[in-house]
């Protein structure tokens, strides 16, 4: 039986992690005979079929991000008058309910999938809507939660009563009704224990068909032939590439420890050759690509603490947003998508000391590229164990007076000095991005995730 499937986010058709799996989850359901209609408050490439942008949806809005404060944070914008604070989340509620509801009625939907709304807790007036337009329209809900409010890194403080209640019920909602959904075993865990909710574990995936086989990057091409001369970067340079978005929780950091690492140990390898052929001379550099875009994350000020830290490192580093895109697009300023930053790539860096999955790690094995990485704690639990080899960054880590996340000067010497070791012998670089390949088709490809939503589609029935 088709259905009309709704699935509503902050924001679609970006490059993070929760909208790129949104893209794969919109690729199953279509691929079962359903009909999927997009809902999110931001969607980065107008004019596509079967999205609907809702302003105030968006969690950047200002009175998205006053009332989340006066939830989490503390009740200053609203002069510590608590009525206050519940008239404007009211208000706001309201007004989206009658937006929500308009959607709902416009295209029949009667599925609704619901992307992080009920657990990061970005935008508590959206969820209370949702949850309202359910019980007004009787709809089948699938919660998919990727992350929790209370993993956040950063201190949180329910503020009052309205508060408490809001992430008593709201964050997720109780209904034995609804299919939860997380995306590790650490989170099913923690959602049972705090809140007393079953769910089930469908891990990010990613489309592991032959990078050759591509059809907008990911394979080396006649688009992205330019991409480092565009960029700024010589074509014998070493490109360390992070494509995370840049946030302090992304531990970039240490991609700029390990460079630095990497540097210091570079003049011992002039005159190897690499694994696609190039010579290293002394005339080799070593660059830090960020690709992602830099997003606020409390201070505002990360991107221009790495681009100091990487100063006084003496590491060259690129942040290249401007050039990158969801999809490739030429015209008075060419973009390249995400995925051409890696077909042009030697190395990734995934320094994450916290992810609920790990989407770029996915990318990486896609890319056949080699993985610096941290162990962080969900990749030890649930990727680990299919056994990937990566260069590894360790599991323990300390804060220093910066604010900035630290390991061990050896750890990181040992991985700077594998990195190098890696890329410099191609029987060695093949062997590992081949396996790593392999175990990614076999345990998180959209096979995979075929298997992991077919019982939950047939509980609509």
């Amino acid at each position: 039986m088709n259905r009309q499937i709704g699935i509503i986010h902050y924001k679609t058709g970006s490059t993070d992690g929760v909208s790129l799996e949104i893209g794969k989850w919109k690729r199953v359901f279509e691929e079962a005979g359903h009909t999927v209609h997009l809902c999110s408050g931001l969607h980065e490439h107008e004019g596509e079929q079967r999205v609907t942008t809702i302003d105030e949806l968006n969690y950047h809005s200002k009175a998205a991000v006053r009332l989340y404060r006066g939830t989490f944070v503390s009740l200053n914008a609203y002069r510590d008058d608590r009525k206050a604070y519940e008239a404007d989340f009211t208000a706001q509620s309201t007004r989206l309910t009658q937006s929500l509801s308009s959607w709902i009625q416009e295209h029949g939907i009667t599925v609704l999938c619901v992307e992080n709304i009920w657990s990061v807790g970005l935008h508590p007036a959206a969820a209370e809507a949702l949850q309202k337009i359910v019980t007004i329209h009787d709809l089948k809900v699938l919660a998919h939660h990727h992350d929790f409010y209370w993993e956040k890194v950063t201190p949180l403080a329910l503020t009052c009563n309205k508060a408490m209640e809001a992430a008593d019920t709201l964050f997720p909602p109780h209904s034995a009704e609804y299919s939860h959904v997380v995306i590790n075993s650490l989170a099913q865990s923690s959602l049972m224990k705090r809140k007393g909710i079953a769910s089930t574990v469908v891990p990010n995936v990613f489309d592991f068909s032959d990078p050759a086989e591509s059809t907008e990057g990911f394979a080396a091409d006649s688009f992205n032939s330019d991409f480092r001369k565009n960029i700024g970067i010589d074509e014998e340079a070493i490109i360390v590439l992070q494509a995370t978005r840049i946030i302090p929780r992304k531990g970039i950091e240490l991609a700029v420890d390990t460079v630095s690492a990497m540097n210091a140990l570079l003049s011992s390898y002039i005159g190897s050759t690499m694994y696609d052929g190039r010579r290293i001379s002394d005339e080799t550099e070593i660059v830090l690509v960020l690709a992602g875009y830099s997003e606020d994350d409390d201070t505002g000020r990360y991107l221009n603490q790495l681009k100091t830290y990487a100063e006084e490192q003496g590491v060259r580093m690129l942040h290249i947003q401007d050039r990158i895109d969801s999809h490739r697009t030429e015209g008075k300023e060419k973009r390249y998508s995400l995925w051409d930053a890696y077909a042009r790539a030697d190395i990734v860096s995934y320094p994450s000391y916290w992810e609920g999955w790990g989407n770029q790690l996915l990318e990486a094995l896609k890319a056949k590229l080699p993985v610096i990485l941290y162990e962080y704690p969900v990749y030890r639990s649930d990727i680990a164990p299919v056994g990937l080899d990566v260069i590894s960054l360790g599991a323990e880590m300390s804060r220093k007076e910066d604010g900035f996340i630290t390991v061990d000067d050896k750890t990181c010497l040992n991985a700077a000095l594998e990195a190098l070791n890696t890329l410099t012998n191609k029987e060695k670089y093949e062997k590992m991005v081949e396996h790593n390949f392999l175990q990614g088709r076999k345990h998180f490809s959209l096979e995979a995730l075929r298997g992991y939503l077919a019982p939950l589609m047939e509980e609509w029935e």
